[in-house]
């Protein structure tokens, strides 16, 4: 794969990513919005220890044994350790988007006022989470330039119930990495299943090599994916979709592509 691919970056905080912890922690952001987001700013301090209580995740800051905290700047703040967490799942705008202050998106401030549905959470997430990402300004113009748009968990899910369609219901991280992460195209969803029932059918084995910047990205979309309960884990690297949720999977995959298309026909 070339040096100039698309990274298909994704939080891998699995823990901090559960409807429950997300709207707990929307809610605390919300009764401080507007505030300097500045470790000096006593009302932010008030945040972090809120943020901690309020959703039992203690690892919100990072860890700074042995030094004064006092003297910590922003750099060092709960933005610093978890701040593209917060703005890659959609609640609050990055910092260079609200003047440096904590701005919850209308998502946000939804699930923080309770009008948000565990289902439906899921569903904007996986809806609404694409590529260029305003959370990744380091490959925000690569995308651009690219001029590609993507919404990773969609055109997963794609791939997938073609598949099914095939009466074969499992897609493989490796196979994502090979067939769809360098040459990412919603349009491409019929080419990348033949091409990867033609590679099961002749035995062929994939040449993927496990990496940070690919695989492991492509696993946190994956369990993410898992979280919505839309498709399950049957082995390592190994994902099929939940036939219980088939009908809500479709309901996503053709709400969110309305949009893309609308977006960008």
């Amino acid at each position: 794969m070339k040096d100039d691919f698309l990274v298909w970056k994704f939080e891998a905080f699995r823990e901090y990513l559960s409807y429950e912890v997300l709207r707990n922690t929307a809610q605390v952001l919300s009764l401080y919005e507007g505030e300097d987001f500045n470790i000096r700013n006593n009302k932010i301090m008030q945040m972090q220890d809120l943020l901690s209580f309020r959703t039992n995740k203690d690892t919100w800051l990072p860890n700074r044994s042995g030094e004064i905290y006092i003297n910590v700047n922003i750099e060092g703040d709960v933005y610093r350790n978890k701040g593209r967490l917060l703005t890659s799942m959609l609640l609050i705008y990055p910092k260079d988007l609200s003047d440096n202050k904590i701005r919850l998106t209308e998502f946000g401030k939804k699930l923080a006022t309770g009008y948000i549905s565990k289902k439906y959470f899921f569903d904007f997430i996986i809806g609404n989470y694409k590529y260029p990402h305003p959370a990744y300004a380091e490959d925000f113009d690569k995308w651009k330039e690219k001029g590609i748009v993507l919404l990773p968990f969609i055109i997963i899910l794609q791939v997938l119930m073609k598949l099914k369609e095939k009466d074969i219901n499992f897609l493989t991280t490796n196979e994502v990495a090979y067939f769809i992460y360098k040459t990412p195209n919603h349009k491409n969803v019929d080419k990348y299943m033949s091409e990867i029932i033609e590679t099961r059918i002749s035995d062929k084995i994939l040449d993927v090599t496990s990496s940070d910047l690919i695989t492991r990205k492509i696993n946190d979309i994956f369990g993410f994916l898992v979280l919505s309960g839309y498709i399950n884990q049957v082995g390592k690297g190994k994902f099929e979709i939940n036939l219980e949720r088939k009908k809500s999977i479709e309901d996503c995959i053709d709400s969110a592509l309305m949009k893309y298309l609308g977006e960008h026909s």
